[in-house]
């Protein structure tokens, strides 16, 4: 019989109650796969009745005295036939899909060790979704954030002599796992998706191992038994260190000034109450009526601070959760010194009721009162920075009578973000006194909509601070009797609103075009009936409109919001990028058009119903290219049921109507060429027809020995290079290796045609060799290509003429790998790290990164020279590279000039080359000279570059500058 290839083992330990659900969550008769269950000595009746039921169903049960976790474990795996292991615990779920794609991705990947899955948090009232993070050493290091349900190989266990069961304390096993597994050289692979349910329960072993004493004796120990692991990744170690450290210090200093507001409010609020009531004991016309009116209002104020502070716990034990951290902190201590003091507020009760209203006013500004609120702020403070050391907490104020929590840095932002009533204010003021404030009409198709954000969306176009505006809405011959109630309500609240009754159903395109015909506006707001404008987009709208009375299209950043108002996944867009438009509607909401050109191109084309838009987009830029964009999040998308922004399979005929789109842009452009789907529909491939195959490609490689590294790059172009007239140009710089002249003789004899040489001895300086190897080039087009690469695609060339062909041109850069098949190189964000850097460097080859940004055309304002192409005449043009860039920042430095010449540089996706990364110059900060250098050049870039340094027009002011995947400057 064959044996299996993956053994899921269950440590049970009175935990019966979840067992079932447990093993009904996958199939166990998925092919390959077996169970085994282990009872660690239970002595819950309920669990070792459940597991005498379940073993009579087939299941392979053993029953042992009490070890341990780790001890069940290692005897459970001592048991398995699997090569793979996937541990659940009891009270957790797994899916099929995890089972099935983490046999497939171990199977097909050698070098893969361990795969982990995204984690949804679940108890019995909610679930929340945690989005992890790909391998980084350094970040693992830090914290653990790859839970035991992981497969990995048993051969990974056996070399670690299994579970470690020294540890000082139970529940950190995995994690010293997971370090043995990089000590031994194995990569992780992430799967991002939700496959691992982790139920937060009271009483966990995770609970009591993360307590503060554990932590650090567990902690201590793996330092000391990974001494070499924390050498090796020490820098990026320290960077995360850091990282949390940071965190910890701005939460701190946030708190701090969140806390003393409230006992600042709070006093105020006591000394207020104290004098009126002072005010109306000296009055005796007073009724006791009125004494009791202020009772009432002050038990209310005790009840909101009360409710502030639980707020604020709250919000602790819920970070604590998703982090798995435990419930039995100190944190819980906090309610204790809260219910002394509100036990002081409840005393007294057989008094009557003036004299007990009077009594808790003498208790609340009593000695021993204030001295329980110091006792308590104290300890606030305390146990914030214990918890701050694994996650940061939130606290920001939200407008008047009151606080809000999250536990979501995002919320946070945007709450921050969202104007106040005297920003709004000021800006009607403003606006009010510009001299031709553009007329916007606000068009918004309307069939059947959910009531509530129906009503949410027309309020927050009739909340604007702009207030030039109207409002065009659209029925579309809706069913639901309560729409027309609505339209009706609105119509006559404000004369700025105008109804659009349609006859006859004509879905999206044709009612958008009946609200077209009515609009009487300079400009063209679009806008979805289930959505949500910030009250300032269109004031912002305007703003660039006065500024730019060029402007003919605005687009802004957006996020979406859920059924309960949360906001989350922000779109952050760079400005205006014609290519990326090509594989994706980037530009998405909020969008606004001068009307005279959309009634020029026909507005909306019925036919291509669910990407209409994309389909307006791709029209409208094709009459002119004054596109504006607002780094600001001015659009709210709402996610619900059935509609697109909860998933793109809601709405499957949008993605072949965007294809559709797409290949008549081509067309009407005149680039022929084919639109694919991305996998997953997360964009769109674009590949153009080569228009003339004939012209040359010049393939300059420079190099110094290192025969073995420059064998593989060169055999590479000859073995895979579909494009039929190309040279290669090795640029020799200094090579004193036999080696490498009797590789450089051996192909010259082989391709006497299409190989040859230039020797040079002049001191190493890339720009000078770049420069070098054009003169000695006889092609349309150049490829500068590192020596320590190796080409994967076949139509790699093919895959950069197509863009590079185009007059509006400049540089066509590639996909770069590291041998382990993560991203080098997808595109230089100017600015990154102080300077310029590589974006999405350790993302999987196949993404998907920032919104599939791996997968996608994309312009950038600078990509790397180790493989790029651009037109000869385009580099005469610029007079090559600026050989004062000696060894780095040559590239982007040559870039951003074609850029300011008038170009346009694009990364391909589907070219994809592996890139060794300076195996023969070796690292260019290695001496004080170099490191001298480094610092010059880079003084250099920042001086020349200052404007792309500041604001890169192809990433986002939002994002930051400080780490490569576009995570947000918060």
């Amino acid at each position: 019989m064959r044996e299996p290839l993956l053994s899921i083992i269950i440590p049970c330990y009175n935990l019966g109650r979840y067992l079932e659900e447990c093993l009904e969550s996958f199939d166990n008769e998925i092919k390959d796969v077996e169970v085994l269950i282990l009872d660690d000595g239970s002595t819950d009746e309920q669990t070792r009745s459940v597991l005498k039921e379940i073993a009579q169903k087939g299941y392979q049960v053993f029953w042992q005295e009490n070890q341990g976790v780790e001890t069940t474990r290692n005897n459970l795996i001592k048991k398995a036939k699997g090569k793979y292991i996937l541990p659940v615990d009891p009270d957790n779920t797994i899916s099929n899909d995890y089972i099935q794609k983490g046999i497939e991705i171990l199977e097909s990947h050698d070098e893969v060790g361990v795969v982990y899955s995204d984690v949804i948090h679940f108890d019995e009232e909610k679930e929340t979704r945690v989005k992890l993070p790909d391998l980084e050493p350094g970040r693992l290091l830090v914290v653990n954030y790859i839970d035991n349900c992981a497969v990995f190989r048993k051969e990974i266990w056996e070399k670690s002599n299994g579970y470690d069961q020294n540890m000082p304390k139970s529940g950190y096993e995995d994690w010293d796992m997971w370090m043995n597994a990089l000590e031994q050289g194995w990569s992780f692979y992430h799967i991002n998706d939700f496959l691992f349910r982790y139920r937060l329960r009271e009483g966990s072993l995770v609970q009591s191992a993360r307590s503060e004493e554990n932590h650090i004796q567990n902690y201590n120990y793996l330092l000391e038994k990974h001494k070499s692991l924390f050498g090796k990744y020490h820098d990026q170690y320290q960077y995360f260190v850091g990282v949390k450290i940071a965190e910890f210090s701005e939460g701190i200093r946030e708190n701090e000034k969140n806390f003393k507001k409230i006992l600042a409010d709070t006093k105020a609020d006591y000394q207020h109450t104290q004098k009126e009531l002072r005010s109306a004991i000296d009055d005796k016309q007073v009724h006791i009526e009125n004494v009791e009116s202020e009772k009432n209002k002050l038990s209310e104020q005790l009840k909101h601070i009360s409710n502030q502070l639980k707020h604020a716990m709250d919000s602790l034990l819920r970070t604590q959760q998703r982090l798995n951290q435990i419930q039995s902190m100190p944190l819980f201590k906090f309610a204790k010194e809260l219910k002394i003091l509100l036990s002081r507020f409840r005393s007294n009760n057989s008094m009557d009721k003036s004299q007990n209203f009077f009594r808790k006013i003498v208790v609340a500004f009593s000695k021993k009162s204030l001295q329980v609120i110091r006792r308590f702020m104290a300890k606030i403070f305390k146990h914030i920075y214990l918890a701050l050391e694994e996650a940061r907490v939130v606290i920001v104020e939200a407008g008047k009578g009151g606080l809000a929590y999250s536990e979501d840095p995002y919320m946070n932002w945007i709450e921050q973000q969202r104007p106040k009533e005297d920003d709004l204010l000021k800006q009607r003021v403003k606006s009010g006194k510009w001299d031709n404030p553009p007329f916007m009409s606000v068009v918004i198709p309307v069939y059947n909509p959910p009531i509530k954000y129906f009503k949410s969306a027309i309020d927050s176009v009739l909340q604007q601070s702009y207030e030039n505006w109207e409002l065009i809405l659209s029925d579309d011959c809706s069913t639901d009797p309560k729409v027309k109630k609505t339209l009706e309500e609105y119509r006559k609240k404000d004369p700025r609103i105008k109804v659009v009754y349609r006859k006859e159903n004509g879905h999206i395109s044709a009612a958008s075009n009946s609200a077209l015909k009515k609009a009487e506006g300079d400009f063209t707001v679009l806008m979805d009936q289930d959505d949500l404008l910030s009250l300032n987009a269109l004031y912002e709208v305007a703003k660039v409109i006065v500024d730019n009375p060029n402007s003919d299209l605005i687009y802004t950043d957006e996020d979406k919001i859920d059924e309960s108002d949360h906001h989350s996944f922000a779109h952050f867009k760079p400005d205006w990028s014609p290519e990326s438009l090509l594989s994706r509607n980037y530009l998405g909401h909020l969008t606004v058009f001068r009307t005279n050109i959309m009634r020029k191109i026909g507005g909306w084309r019925v036919g291509f119903e669910g990407s209409q838009d994309y389909d307006l987009v791709l029209r409208f830029t094709e009459q002119t290219n004054n596109v504006y964009h607002i780094p600001k999040v001015l659009y709210h998308w709402r996610v619900h049921e059935e509609s697109t922004a909860s998933s793109e399979e809601a709405k499957p005929y949008a993605f072949m109507a965007a294809q559709k789109a797409l290949t008549e842009a081509l067309e009407r452009r005149e680039i022929p060429g084919k639109v694919d789907f991305l996998d997953g529909f997360r964009g769109y491939s674009i590949r153009l027809n080569v228009h003339d195959d004939s012209k040359k490609v010049s393939i300059i490689i420079p190099t110094k020995d290192k025969a073995d590294v420059l064998e593989t790059c060169i055999e590479s172009i000859f073995e895979k290079t579909t494009y039929p007239n190309f040279e290669v140009i090795v640029i020799d710089n200094n090579s004193v290796e036999q080696d490498t002249f009797e590789l450089l003789k051996k192909w010259q004899n082989d391709e006497p045609n299409r190989f040859k040489t230039a020797r040079t001895e002049e001191p190493f300086n890339f720009s000078y060799l770049m420069n070098f190897g054009r003169k000695n080039a006889t092609g349309e087009y150049l490829v500068l290509l590192n020596n320590d690469t190796k080409i994967i695609s076949n139509d790699w060339l093919e895959g950069m003429i197509e863009q590079a062909q185009r007059d509006e041109i400049g540089v066509v850069g590639a996909k770069l790998l590291y041998p382990n098949d993560t991203i080098q190189h997808a595109g230089v964000v100017i600015g990154l790290g102080g300077a310029a850097g590589h974006v999405l460097v350790g993302e999987h080859r196949e993404g998907p990164g920032y919104f599939n940004y791996v997968n996608l055309l994309n312009n950038y304002s600078a990509l790397t020279a180790a493989c790029f192409m651009v037109k000869t005449e385009v580099f005469d043009q610029l007079d090559g590279f600026d050989e004062q860039f000696a060894v780095e920042y040559n590239d982007v430095d040559f870039c951003l000039r074609v850029m300011n010449a008038g170009y346009r540089n694009v990364y391909v996706p589907n070219v994809e080359v592996y890139h060794f990364e300076s195996i023969s110059r070796g690292h260019p900060h290695l001496t004080k000279e170099s490191m001298n250098r480094h610092k010059s050049e880079i003084k250099m870039l920042r001086d020349r570059w200052e404007k792309y340094i500041e604001n890169d027009p192809h990433y986002n002011p939002n994002l930051s500058l400080g780490a490569h995947d576009f995570r947000m400057k918060f």
